[in-house]
């Protein structure tokens, strides 16, 4: 198997140098939108940054005081994100990033992981606090990919005990099936919690071996059998849940959880190199074409704190496949984003294409609309900087030993 997945990965090469478009190449520059994510995460430190600790606060004002959140720090979810910000800046710049990725994980687990049981609290410090799956899903997810950045055993480590509490959330009973919302969810379950475990898992069983290697891709398919049958859509998106009460989808189909679907499907491609997989991926995000980016302007719709994992998805089936028509979607799409949603402060608002340009200046601005734009632009540095090192095709038979395409993204300058 692992000379098939090679030989797949050789072939993504053959594809990837053939087919770049000189759009992407000869007209955006990487360092654009590196810079464009560093200094989103500039402003962020500036105004949400905690003044006692490493993390970030919920809110800020245009005043200089901040709220929300619990603690003063902001709730589990926008931190999941900011910390994935921060593993995109670590890939491209390691030495200045690295260690702040460091720190602010090591008090993120200390502030928010609780009990015998594990997993993560929505509100800092908060012993008592009500857990999400979905958010612990997100954590999983981004602890993988600080550990494929900068190779720190912890973050596995982590990330496996992380996605064990997840898989706490699953039903097990009474026919059902699916990843719960929270703790106290009695009647549903929930698509991102399922979509984001899975990817998650199949994330895992490519840097493990053997027995945990063939559970973690159990859970995939489980987890798959399951949404497929139950929360993906005619049109090949997904409904935000399952209704169990009514035994139906619940719910719209939303950014997210397309976006998370061609995700899994492209880790689970990666973890066995089975074809149907990246099929899958292309046919879910085909399905998102027209419906969360314009299929004329490429505007993204919908929410940021969303959104960001279209950007995500789409740049990877760029990387995988060599269609660079994702990644030049991604790229216009956060070039209006850019133009047109920041205020003259450097602060972006929740929706980054409806309600058209912003217009004035915010008052106040969350760690939920502000990490997920400087994961996106970092992203999508990360993922320019790749094509570009991509070998012209007849230098492809020097390559020694193929290495993961992640690798292509990992740092420029570490």
């Amino acid at each position: 198997m692992m000379s098939h997945v090679k030989d797949l990965f050789v072939l993504s090469l053959v594809c990837l140098a053939l087919t770049l478009s000189p759009s992407v190449l000869a007209q955006t520059d990487a360092a654009t939108f590196e810079s464009w994510g560093i200094q989103v995460l500039g402003e962020i430190d500036a105004t949400l940054g905690h003044p006692t600790s490493p993390l970030w606060a919920e809110t800020a004002h245009a005043d200089g005081t901040q709220s929300g959140g619990f603690n003063g720090h902001a709730f589990v979810w926008p931190l999941s994100t900011q910390l994935r910000a921060l593993a995109q800046a670590a890939s491209l710049d390691s030495a200045t990033w690295e260690g702040r990725l460091w720190v602010s994980n090591n008090e993120m687990q200390k502030a928010y992981w609780f009990n015998a049981r594990g997993g993560h609290s929505a509100t800092h410090g908060n012993n008592a606090g009500l857990k999400f799956y979905d958010d612990n899903a997100h954590i999983a997810v981004g602890y993988v990919d600080a550990y494929r950045i900068t190779g720190v055993q912890t973050y596995l480590d982590r990330a496996k005990a992380t996605y064990d509490f997840v898989l706490e959330g699953e039903w097990t009973s009474s026919g059902r099936g699916g990843i719960r919302f929270n703790q106290q969810t009695t009647d549903s379950a929930d698509s991102i919690s399922t979509l984001q475990g899975m990817r998650a898992a199949a994330m895992l069983a490519q840097h493990t071996t053997g027995a945990e290697r063939d559970a973690y891709l159990a859970d995939v398919e489980r987890l798959w059998d399951w949404a497929a049958a139950n929360i993906q859509l005619d049109s090949g998106r997904f409904s935000q849940g399952f209704d169990y009460n009514n035994n139906q989808p619940a719910g719209v189909d939303i950014v997210n959880a397309s976006s998370i679907g061609v995700s899994a499907h492209l880790e689970w491609y990666k973890a066995t190199g089975d074809q149907t997989h990246l099929d899958e991926a292309l046919a879910i995000a085909n399905a998102t074409v027209g419906r969360f980016i314009n299929t004329d302007t490429n505007v993204i719709s919908d929410e940021g704190l969303w959104a960001f994992e279209l950007v995500e998805a789409y740049n990877a089936l760029s990387l995988e496949t060599g269609d660079t028509q994702w990644t030049e979607r991604i790229v216009a799409g956060l070039t209006w984003l850019h133009d047109n949603k920041q205020d003259s402060n450097g602060h972006y608002g929740l929706f980054w294409g409806r309600d058209g340009p912003i217009t004035g200046d915010l008052t106040r601005w969350h760690l939920n609309d502000m990490a997920p734009v400087a994961f996106a632009y970092l992203d999508t540095a990360q993922t320019l900087y790749a094509l570009e090192a991509v070998p012209e095709p007849a230098s492809l038979l020097l390559l020694a030993a193929p290495a993961s395409l992640f690798a292509l993204r990992r740092s420029r300058r570490s």
